[in-house]
């Protein structure tokens, strides 16, 4: 069942980064190395895509079709699909020559297992739930060395952000902390990966975690409601 949640990027199509975030964002963008592939795995409204695609566009006027690769599954707004492409279309980008894959990122990622390593940039800003965003982590192996991965509400807020990237940080040390304002985390690969960036073992563990973390929350709701 398709949901119709609203949120403020809906209506008003801008990036639901802050000024100083979409600075460091832009920064990092044309540092990348300009023949790999862009991903953004979660795109909201486009607002941020726009951001990206409008930034190396001023550094590099011809960008080839599909250098942008978005992955959501388009099902968090009502016509959320029609509304990213309409987005799009009014900053005079066109939506056909993005590579557009919707649906779950995890099981997309697994039915394109030979797929060239030719990122140099992935942002992630999906779902913040912890099972989630440990497997968006493994888009990471299809990261450049040298390549640059962003994450947008890396904070105590959401915890699941948190937890996921600290794991990737603490088991992979090719990768190395190189920017952090307020929420978003900036980090670099620098040495191929010897094994995986998040193990079957470590997904099975975390999305345990998860639904602990989300049977907390539910309880600390339960408990406000009736004044505990």
């Amino acid at each position: 069942m398709k949901k119709t949640n609203t949120r403020e990027c809906m209506t008003n199509l801008q990036s639901e980064l802050t000024a100083n975030e979409l600075t460091l964002l832009k920064e990092k963008i044309l540092e990348s190395d300009h023949k790999g592939r862009i991903l953004e795995i979660g795109t909201a409204a486009g607002g941020t895509f726009v951001e990206m695609f409008n930034t190396l566009k001023e550094s590099q006027p011809e960008i080839a079709p599909n250098k942008f690769v978005v992955i959501d599954t388009f099902e968090y707004f009502t016509d959320h699909l029609g509304i990213w492409k309409s987005n799009l279309e009014k900053n005079s980008i066109n939506p056909d020559e993005i590579d557009i894959r919707k649906g779950d990122s995890y099981k997309i990622f697994k039915q394109t297992q030979n797929e060239k390593s030719d990122y140099s940039f992935i942002l992630v800003d999906a779902s913040h739930l912890l099972k989630n965003m440990i497997r968006d982590i493994r888009w990471l192996e299809r990261l450049k060395v040298g390549g640059i991965a962003a994450f947008h509400d890396y904070s105590t807020n959401f915890p699941g952000v948190q937890i996921a990237v600290n794991v990737l940080l603490k088991n992979n040390s090719n990768y190395k902390k190189v920017n952090l304002v307020e929420s978003l985390l900036v980090i670099e690969k620098t040495a191929e990966t010897t094994s995986r960036e998040i193990s079957c073992c470590q997904i099975f563990l975390y999305t345990v975690l998860s639904k602990l973390l989300d049977l907390k929350r539910s309880a600390k709701k339960r408990l406000k409601k009736i004044g505990l």
